[in-house]
Formats: C-alpha cells, structure tokens, sequence
C-alpha cells in the first residue's frame, strides 16, 4: 500500500510540471505573435516619417533660400502613423524665401530644372503643377507654381509661390513637402 501511495504521489506532481512547460509555451508563442504582428503593421506603414526625412535629406537646397517655417507629422516615434492620425500622416513642409521671379520664361526655367532634379534623384511622374502659374499671375506678383514627384512611395511637391507665406507675410516663397503617396 505504500509503495501504491507513493506512486500516485509522484503522479501527481508530474501534471504540474507539465502545466508549467504548456504554460510557459504558450507565453512565448503569444509573445512572438504580438511582436509579428507589430512588424508586418510597421512594414505595412511603410514610408515612415524616416523615409520622408531621408528624401528631404537627398534634395540640394540653394544657399540663397532661407527657410521661414517648418511643419510635420511625424507619426508615433516617427515609424508609423494611426488611423486616428488621418492620411496626412506622415509628412513635412518647408517653406523658404527666396527672390522674386517676375518672368514667364524663367520661371518655365525653373520648374524644368526643378523637374529635372526630381528625376535624376529616381522620382517618377515628375509633373509640373500649375495652379495659379501664367504670365498674368506672374506679372502681379500673385502665382503659385510647382513640380512633383513620387519615389518608393513618398511624394515630393516643390512649389514656388508669392503673395503670402503660412504668416500671411507678402513676399516671395518655395515650398518643399514631403508625404506619404
């Protein structure tokens, strides 16, 4: 009888060591679900705020611009933005001063070249924009004008534009925005 006894006993510490080890595997199995899941939605919120910055970082900035403002939305710690953000997530706006252009034919000049750029940079639908951008805008000082492009997924507007800055300050402005096509 004893010998029985401590038999069962022993039986019965082996479901609790079993328990610890089922335990313990399917913490790990949870923890690695929850930290693929965080990759693929970090993957999936591709470009991030870094990838903007990094296309920004590859533009040459003329030396006679002289930066007014800036703005962004850089997304939680800068890798991914939540739904509640809204789809200007993320991005960044830099608006300089620069001098004025009152020529049709050079500001023609300018876009092209600013196109030109774009596209030995790797953008692609490198595209003028004209919204407000003829000889008539241009002679009253009040146009706005710009060229874009998309590369890897991030989209880049350079606009050239007078009459008032995001202070309403008259003068003579390039914007150069970056965002999440």
């Amino acid at each position: 009888m004893f010998f029985i006894r401590k038999l069962n006993m022993s039986k019965k510490n082996v479901p609790k060591k079993t328990s610890n080890k089922i335990f313990i595997i399917f913490f790990l199995a949870i923890l690695a679900v929850v930290t693929l899941t965080g990759f693929i939605y970090y993957q999936s919120q591709r470009p991030n705020f870094r990838d903007l910055e990094a296309a920004f970082n590859e533009l040459n900035i003329p030396s006679d611009w002289q930066q007014v403002s800036e703005s962004s939305n850089r997304g939680t710690w800068g890798l991914f933005c939540w739904q509640l953000e809204g789809e200007a997530c993320p991005y960044k706006i830099n608006t300089y001063t620069r001098v004025p252009i009152s020529d049709y034919k050079r500001m023609e000049q300018l876009l092209t070249s600013t196109r030109s750029e774009l596209e030995g940079l790797g953008y692609t639908e490198a595209e003028k924009v004209y919204q407000k951008c003829d000889e008539i805008d241009l002679a009253q000082n009040d146009y706005q004008c710009g060229v874009g492009g998309v590369k890897n997924g991030v989209r880049l507007v350079v606009s050239y534009f007078s009459n008032s800055d995001t202070d309403s300050t008259k003068g003579n402005y390039v914007s150069v925005s970056v965002s999440k096509n």
